[in-house]
């Protein structure tokens, strides 16, 4: 099976989740994508974020682009899935409790309870699923989102 990843993914950032396609079988294919970093069927595209920071610059210090996304994806009839790294946050409603990092770097962020409505507002207006899942397991994740079948008895590293 073939999953394609859009060229603008750094190459070497995401070793664990090009890790885990390799021992999987699972082709990854560098191709551009105007919506999403990884889709194996074209109904559906899997974003993926290196935690919930990358989420408040995306949402926060760059919405237009990031809300122009969304809205391309409802055009094209593309679920459009938010995959977000987290070790300790794991769902939706734990992001109001969310401690941003720029609040202890002296910064005053948003509140995080504002974040996830933000968030909310997003899944609401343009269809937009939030996921979240540890750095571990997002190779697997992907795949499943995707429906793309993996060997359920390999460990994840």
């Amino acid at each position: 099976m073939t999953i394609y990843e859009d060229t603008g993914q750094k190459i070497g950032q995401h070793e664990n989740i090009r890790r885990f396609m390799e021992r999987h079988g699972v082709k990854l294919t560098r191709v551009k994508l105007d919506t999403g970093d990884y889709m194996a069927a074209p109904s559906i595209v899997v974003d993926t974020k290196q935690g919930l920071e990358e989420v408040y610059s995306n949402i926060v210090g760059d919405h237009d682009r990031f809300r122009r996304e969304c809205i391309r994806a409802k055009e094209d009839g593309i679920q459009l899935v938010i995959l977000i790294e987290d070790t300790e946050v794991s769902s939706l409603d734990e992001v109001a409790t969310w401690e941003n990092p720029l609040a202890r770097r002296g910064h005053h962020p948003r509140p995080s309870k504002q974040l996830m409505v933000s968030m909310r507002t997003m899944s609401d207006r343009y269809g937009v699923r939030w996921e979240f899942c540890t750095p571990a397991a997002t190779g697997r994740r992907i795949c499943e989102i995707l429906g793309v079948k993996v060997d359920a008895a390999t460990r994840v590293d």
